[in-house]
């Protein structure tokens, strides 16, 4: 089954080659208008299901495959955005997620760096710390680090001694996100592309700018020849886990190494909103994703 989703891409302007893309993120005091110089358009793309074929994709080729996985935890987006047990929930999650994904991947070591929770219709609230509420469904076709953004989560999140490790090219280093709906999907779902159709030269890096650092992401531009995927009616048990970073001199080839994603809005309009958590590790694993 194939649909026409319409999808929300960076425009290709000719400032780029001399002004980095940036957004500025908690600053509800500076205009909106002043918070970016992106621009961005709407562009319908073919999204393919993978609903029955799941197997035929794997993280170590187009970047993402599904996990049937039925967590043992009581998982709710009241728990994680309100509940007096929150911070203990998420960590559960996190150690449950690890093994999880280090036996799939065949990882030697597993680092939970970072979870979030996303509801589609959510509205902005800038003032109220990030992990007291769910942030947004991300609309924007994106990467979650460039490069050099991969690069400075290795030196925030490990110690010197994994850092030499990491840097010791004994390993491959890879950040991956798993994301998991909290309820079946009946609106905005995540939408996925296979990294092997897209070029390097399809991707530019993007500043996001937060109070205390800036976070190096990569948006998309549109591109005919990109390969889109989506999981019809997602449900709890079912996880996506993707690239979302690594290292380009481990790649290999001209295609990006992570892979591009983005909340498909348009999908369908019906039913509750949609809730999920996602989750972001740097694994190490004997051989490249």
């Amino acid at each position: 089954m194939t649909q026409i989703a319409s999808l929300k891409f960076i425009l290709d302007c000719p400032e780029y080659a001399h002004q980095q893309p940036y957004e500025l993120y908690g600053f509800p005091d500076i205009e909106p208008s002043a918070r970016t110089n992106c621009k961005f358009h709407m562009m319908n793309v073919n999204v393919r299901s993978i609903r029955e074929k799941e197997q035929d994709f794997k993280i170590s080729d187009a970047g993402f495959q599904i996990l049937h996985h039925r967590s043992q935890l009581q998982l709710s987006a009241e728990q994680f955005e309100s509940g007096p047990d929150a911070q203990a929930l998420a960590e559960k999650y996190m150690t449950e997620m690890m093994q999880v994904v280090q036996s799939e991947l065949h990882a030697l070591k597993v680092f939970c760096i970072d979870w979030r929770l996303r509801r589609n219709q959510t509205v902005a609230n800038d003032a109220k710390p990030a992990r007291d509420r769910a942030s947004n469904v991300a609309s924007i076709v994106h990467c979650d680090y460039s490069f050099d953004g991969g690069q400075d989560r290795l030196h925030i999140h490990l110690a010197a001694s994994e850092l030499s490790e990491a840097q010791s090219r004994a390993f491959t280093v890879v950040i991956v996100n798993a994301w998991r709906p909290l309820r079946t999907v009946q609106n905005a779902p995540l939408v996925v592309c296979d990294r092997r159709s897209v070029k390097c030269g399809d991707v530019i890096e993007v500043d996001k700018v937060l109070a205390d650092k800036v976070e190096k992401g990569l948006y998309a531009f549109h591109k005919d020849y990109h390969q889109w995927y989506w999981l019809p009616d997602q449900t709890p048990d079912e996880v996506i886990i993707f690239v979302s970073w690594l290292d380009r001199s481990q790649n290999g080839t001209d295609s990006v190494s992570s892979v591009p994603h983005a909340a498909w809005l348009q999908a369908t309009t019906h039913g509750q909103p949609r809730e999920s958590i996602e989750l972001r590790f740097i694994i190490f694993v004997p051989q490249g994703l």
